[in-house]
């Protein structure tokens, strides 16, 4: 398996419909992410999150070309952290700030890739919220920035597990809304909820969005949610 879609259930399409019609929010998703890794007790691997800045090439649309950044705050629990042996080469490409202890890590898109690696020993529950802001103007040639976060192996080379993304990721965000959860195998139940403080939709809305997540995670998890925010559901990947 090397680093470099799983299917748009009718659910999905439910999900998409009721977030649309739900009160518009900030141009910026908030969401914590939790990843059972007990699949893989004791395993020494490296936590990749990637910042890919897409921008645009639009002369005639020249405000396509708009700056994002990813937050990574929270992480927990700590110990899970190790510093050596780390993987071979960098820990940081870009244009990376701050660390996850204490946190947050900053990935922004001053560079065309950007990347935070920390080697981590898994075997339990990981968790860390994500804000990332989702400035976007949707043209024929713009092309919208990406967060993206892998587990890899302890030299930071392949990936860990085989996804449903080509790519091998577990988890997407493009700054034009769409969002990507990925099943993997071994199976690493990963759960994208909404964090604190973020504007709530109606009460009708939320527990729809709960008994869609509730079912996805019963079939498999869900993917390729398009909306330019998640901020009122929850995914589930397994």
């Amino acid at each position: 398996m090397t680093r470099s879609h799983g299917r748009i259930s009718f659910l999905s399409l439910v999900l998409v419909g009721l977030l649309w019609t739900s009160p518009a929010g900030l141009e910026a998703i908030s969401v914590n992410v939790t990843l059972d890794t007990s699949a893989l007790p004791g395993q020494r691997a490296t936590l990749a999150f990637d910042f890919i800045d897409g921008d645009g090439g639009d002369p005639a649309h020249p405000e396509g070309i708009r700056n994002n950044a990813a937050t990574i705050s929270a992480f927990f629990p700590t110990a899970a952290l190790k510093t050596a042996p780390p993987p071979s080469g960098s820990l940081v490409t870009g244009g990376v700030s701050g660390t996850l202890n204490p946190g947050p890590m900053i990935l922004t898109d001053s560079a065309f890739f950007n990347e935070f690696l920390q080697p981590v020993v898994l075997g339990g529950i990981l968790g860390f919220r994500v804000d990332m802001t989702e400035s976007f103007v949707d043209t024929s040639l713009t092309v919208p920035d990406a967060f993206s976060f892998f587990v890899l192996d302890a030299d930071a080379v392949n990936s860990l597990v085989s996804t449903s993304d080509p790519a091998e990721s577990l988890l997407l965000f493009n700054a034009d809304g769409q969002v990507q959860v990925f099943i993997s195998s071994p199976n690493l139940h990963l759960i994208v909820s909404p964090a604190q403080g973020v504007p709530a939709a109606s009460t009708f809305v939320l527990v729809a969005v709960g008994m869609i997540g509730l079912f996805l995670r019963r079939v498999g998890g869900c993917t390729a949610i398009d909306h330019d925010h998640i901020e009122r559901g929850v995914c589930h990947g397994k």
